[in-house]
């Protein structure tokens, strides 16, 4: 199984700071040669969170393991690796300590299989023509642990991440697979777009502008802009031709 050809990908991404925020620290990656995309979303400032979470992207952006990656389990070892990375880098350099970071990580294969892993609660959402929009990702909060606990949730709990990189926490990261049909598109975005945008208005976007995704990811962009853009808003979409 071989990454999905190059003329067989369009991928379109924006971040954007918002509109309260003083820096971006959402970071980002793609190589459509491979068929892998990536975003993160840092935790604790901007000498904290925007240097942990380019840190981990940079650190995805050179891992051997993920050229020509064709599982899930792999991108999961890989977030893993880039986990222990981030701790041990705490543990040497005093100004980085608590930094944290979301990961979400995904390939398409040469089969149209969608590959991926996660931790945090930056989201991945499969659109369809025929099915809509569908959140593949399950956010690691505190809110998402009490409801499916069938506990009743507290103010806060949707800021409270169960699961991040960097936090000297090792953990198994989470991970899935889909497979594509010709035409979906795949979201991938941090919370500054999930935690002011509805599904619906963000599956109306992806049907209203879907013929151009750059012009989809500005669309998404401003629609969060629209509705406060109290955080740092990363989006990256790709679609199968």
């Amino acid at each position: 199984m071989q990454p999905l050809n190059t003329n067989r990908l369009t991928l379109a991404a924006k971040t954007h700071q918002g509109l309260i925020r003083a820096h971006n620290e959402d970071a980002f990656f793609f190589k459509q040669s491979e068929g892998l995309f990536a975003v993160a979303d840092g935790l604790g400032g901007y000498h904290h969170g925007g240097f942990c979470s380019q840190m981990a992207i940079d650190l995805l952006d050179r891992d051997p393991a993920l050229i020509g990656v064709t599982d899930a389990n792999q991108i999961a070892e890989a977030i893993k690796d880039c986990n222990l990375v981030l701790i041990n880098h705490q543990k040497s350099s005093s100004e980085h300590k608590g930094m944290r970071t979301t990961m979400t990580c995904a390939a398409i294969t040469s089969e149209n299989e969608l590959i991926y892993a996660w931790a945090g609660d930056s989201r991945i959402y499969r659109f369809s023509r025929r099915d809509g929009l569908l959140q593949l990702t399950r956010d690691h909060t505190l809110l998402e642990e009490r409801k499916q606990a069938g506990r009743s949730p507290q103010p806060g709990d949707g800021h409270i991440l169960t699961k991040s990189l960097g936090g000297n926490q090792v953990f198994e990261a989470a991970r899935g697979h889909l497979q594509l049909e010709k035409g979906d598109i795949v979201l991938l975005s941090t919370d500054g777009l999930t935690s002011v945008v509805s599904d619906r208005d963000i599956e109306a976007a992806l049907r209203a502008n879907q013929p151009d995704l750059h012009e989809t990811a500005d669309v998404l962009v401003e629609l969060a802009l629209k509705e406060g853009g109290p955080d740092n808003i990363t989006v990256l979409l790709c679609r199968t031709e």
